[in-house]
């Protein structure tokens, strides 16, 4: 693997090398505006998912979101955020399965793009593409996971896709502020909830 690297001219990271990152909103390639509340709802998950490393500082969504549509390079948003890397992705379908491209670039000298991918997932599987998504970007950056992140991220769970596409459309709404908006969040919570009585986030949503 030594050999290989030094032949194929990839870089090698050491630990250290990547501390921070910024996952950059995904970009909507479906074709279909309506489905922009479910691929907002992806970007705050994989946000969340990885913000729970301890070896590493993810953005906030909020942060984050802020770079929608925005003209600066990869490499100028994380020298505005002060991140050593980026994670961009691209959504390409959305029905029931998903098809995703995403993309690792350092940012701490040259831009270079580390690590790109493509999975397609079912909706029930989603939960566990994000967990699969930060053991294996950490693992590239060279994040040690401590036991209890390794085991967090070993959980597997399928996930009703009726009651994840209703918290995405109550996390949509709750974003929004607004009372009518508010009120539609709770509703679609609660029956999120009602679906899976076992899955917290939707109990978290109605906290919020």
């Amino acid at each position: 693997l030594i050999t290989l690297h030094i032949f194929d001219g990839a870089k090698v990271l050491k630990a250290g090398d990547i501390r921070s990152l910024v996952i950059l909103p995904f970009d909507n390639f479906t074709g279909d505006d309506q489905l922009e509340y479910f691929v907002a709802g992806m970007h705050a998950s994989l946000v969340n998912d990885m913000g729970q490393i301890s070896g590493l500082r993810v953005i906030s969504k909020t942060s984050a979101s802020a770079y929608r549509d925005s003209d600066l390079t990869a490499t100028e948003i994380a020298r505005e955020l002060r991140v050593d890397g980026v994670v961009e992705a691209s959504v390409l379908c959305l029905g029931d399965s998903m098809c995703m491209q995403f993309r690792l670039i350092d940012a701490t000298g040259e831009e270079e793009q580390l690590w790109t991918a493509d999975y397609r997932e079912e909706k029930s599987q989603i939960l566990n593409l994000y967990h699969q998504l930060s053991k294996e970007i950490s693992g590239i950056i060279n994040v040690s996971l401590t036991s209890d992140e390794e085991s967090q991220l070993a959980d597997e769970k399928e996930i009703d896709p009726e009651a994840y596409e209703l918290y995405l459309k109550g996390q949509f709404n709750l974003d929004q502020t607004s009372l009518t908006s508010l009120e539609s969040a709770f509703g679609y919570f609660k029956a999120a909830s009602e679906i899976e009585p076992e899955w917290a986030d939707p109990y978290a949503g109605l906290a919020s």
